[in-house]
């Protein structure tokens, strides 16, 4: 899920629990709206997605698709998808994390995994218009079920907890211009499968799953870790979606897996 800026609609793509869903929805602040469209991606969940305002595009690639992990990226300008097949491209994935680096003027795309638990990723990949270019970077473990978020206020995107070898990570990180450098202070609890986005003076971490099972924890990160105390979507749950509506100035959020399946409920954070 992301916000097209060009259009002031939040977009969401795919997702399901034991399906493959194929279906694109906008949401204007009121209603949600079906999008569609003969040519689209095959179904799939788990994808990377992230709106480019440079190229006015919401890109998703990766996901788990009914064959498995797909390495396909696709673009919707607003009235179509397309296909957009290139080489290089970053290998078959998903639970990864994508998002726009306005001090770039690229897609950055870090991590997910390939076969499971034990084959997660830890490479960085940026997309243009010219395409996709990996980056020779150190910065975090390989992992997977983490988000990357653009911070204003920091100039820098953040990247947080995630899955290695079937256990939740607690290190935070940041990408600046010269590279990856660690966060000294970690999440205060480690978590994955959470919905990230910015809500209006931080960066956002709401619920997930952690090792003691789902989690309806908030918190907000702005140089440090801080709890919000105020009320959360509930139930909790795992994979639900996030985004930061910049013209109304709202944190969208929709969706998930919790103890009693798959939620499509929509919250609001401001």
């Amino acid at each position: 899920m992301a916000f097209d800026s060009t259009r002031n609609l939040t977009v969401l793509f795919g997702g399901g629990g034991s399906n493959y869903l194929d279906d694109l929805w906008e949401w204007n602040g009121t209603t949600w709206t079906l999008r569609t469209a003969t040519v689209r991606p095959e179904g799939r969940k788990w994808a990377s997605g992230a709106y480019d305002p440079t190229r006015q595009r919401f890109v998703v690639f990766g996901g788990f698709t009914t064959p498995g992990p797909t390495d396909t990226a696709w673009e919707w300008n607003g009235t179509a998808w397309t296909p957009r097949t290139l080489s290089p491209r970053p290998a078959a994935r998903y639970a990864g994390a994508m998002a726009f680096d306005p001090s770039r003027g690229k897609l950055v795309m870090f991590g997910g995994t390939s076969v499971g638990i034990t084959g997660a990723l830890g490479d960085t990949w940026t997309l243009d218009a010219n395409g996709w270019t990996q980056l020779a970077l150190t910065g975090p473990s390989a992992r997977a079920e983490h988000k990357l978020v653009w911070s204003p206020t920091r100039q820098r995107l953040v990247l947080a907890g995630g899955l290695a070898n079937g256990v939740y990570l607690t290190d935070a990180w940041e990408l600046g211009p010269s590279g990856w450098s660690a966060i000294p202070n970690d999440v205060p609890v480690a978590v994955g499968s959470y919905a990230a986005a910015w809500d209006g003076r931080a960066v956002a971490l709401v619920g997930g799953g952690a090792q003691t099972g789902y989690s309806s924890s908030m918190w907000e990160f702005d140089g440090t870790w801080t709890s919000f105390s105020g009320p959360v979507p509930t139930p909790a749950r795992t994979w639900p979606a996030a985004a930061w509506d910049s013209t109304r100035a709202r944190l969208v959020f929709f969706g998930g897996t919790a103890s009693a399946g798959d939620q499509n409920d929509t919250w609001e954070f401001w």
